[in-house]
């Protein structure tokens, strides 16, 4: 077959760019991957500090619970207020019991997401890192060079629009040159050549065409679709990022400070028998201070997975840990830009 119309070159176009769409494919599902794992980790971190919080405020109670202890003995207390102290510790035990369950799910999710089955491994780190700070308009470009999923839609407007020239190609179809061999009955036998030339008179592929440009126009609406997904994800992502990050620094600057100086005080006072600070205040003000110690955790963990859903809608699984946006990105090769113009209505 002898082709008139460069059907070869425009089967090599679809076949590229196919690959081109598979291994972009490949590379979101990657960073999905990516994406997951490091959200098991944070959630390791995030239950494993919740546990050390109501393990020293475990400590700090059965500590409490033997001054009164004394105190009671010294005439200084009333028998009611250990038991008040010891409801305390059984309280906070109760805590830890849930919060040792919780880790062990997080993780099993944690092993589960790396592949592995070795329950010796622990991730080591802290909810504490802070992301670099950009404009909206920075990520939005970020994103635009460097999503595979846009990547891939983009390699998939390739493959139709050489599906369509492939088509459209084909129309009036090819000619067929080769040498012909052939036997008769009578065992003599015939060498020559032979030529075949289709002509077109009731077909000329009007519906495989029509089929290629419904898939260029399915395509094109898919980077459409893609490119509105990546501003609803990068601007969602600012916004959560702006309002957990106030809140974070709100916990670290004014409310913990604040209630620990509380503690340290009624303690003070309480340890000097001074008039009208009894356990209870002290009890009390460790409990605020332990609600206050979760509250910044859940902040943490709060901003920690705005993070990851900025890195998600980005498409680089650094931003979840700070590690990128300090310098201009650079455009990721073999993702064009997008300028896939839009169907008309």
């Amino acid at each position: 077959e002898i082709d008139l119309f460069h059907q070869t070159a425009y089967l090599k176009q679809e076949a590229f760019a196919a690959l081109s769409r598979t291994d972009w494919e490949i590379a979101a599902q990657e960073l999905a991957l990516s994406i997951n794992t490091i959200r098991a980790f944070d959630a390791v971190l995030y239950r494993q500090q919740k546990l050390a919080v109501a393990q020293e405020f475990l400590r700090l109670n059965q500590q409490g619970a033997e001054e009164v202890k004394q105190l009671m003995e010294r005439g200084t207390v009333k028998s009611g207020d250990l038991i008040v102290s010891r409801a305390e510790v059984s309280d906070i035990r109760s805590q830890i019991i849930v919060n040792q369950t919780a880790i062990t799910s997080a993780k099993r999710d944690y092993y589960r997401a790396l592949g592995i089955m070795d329950s010796q491994v622990n991730p080591e780190g802290t909810l504490e890192r802070i992301g670099p700070v950009r404009e909206t308009a920075f990520w939005l470009q970020a994103a635009n060079d460097l999503r595979p999923d846009l990547c891939a839609r983009m390699a998939a407007v390739r493959e139709a629009e050489a599906g369509i020239r492939l088509q459209k190609s084909n129309r009036f179809g090819n000619p067929s040159v080769g040498p012909i061999y052939a036997t008769n009955e009578s065992n003599d036998t015939f060498v020559g050549a032979q030529l075949q030339v289709p002509i077109p008179v009731l077909n000329f592929h009007d519906g495989e065409i029509r089929q290629a440009e419904s898939q260029d126009v399915q395509a094109r609406r898919s980077v459409h679709q893609t490119e509105v997904e990546i501003w609803q994800d990068v601007t969602t992502a600012a916004a959560n990022l702006t309002e957990t990050l106030h809140l974070v620094e709100n916990y670290r600057q004014e409310i913990l400070p604040s209630l620990r100086k509380g503690l340290q005080d009624t303690e003070l006072l309480f340890q000097q028998g001074q008039g009208g600070v009894d356990l209870l205040h002290v009890l009390d003000m460790r409990r605020k201070l332990l609600k206050a110690e979760d509250g910044y955790l859940d902040a943490l963990w709060a901003y920690t997975t705005a993070m990851a859903d900025r890195a998600q809608g980005v498409g680089d699984a650094s931003v979840a840990m700070g590690q990128y946006g300090n310098e201009s990105h650079t455009p990721i090769d073999g993702c064009p830009p997008s300028d896939v113009q839009q169907p008309k209505q």
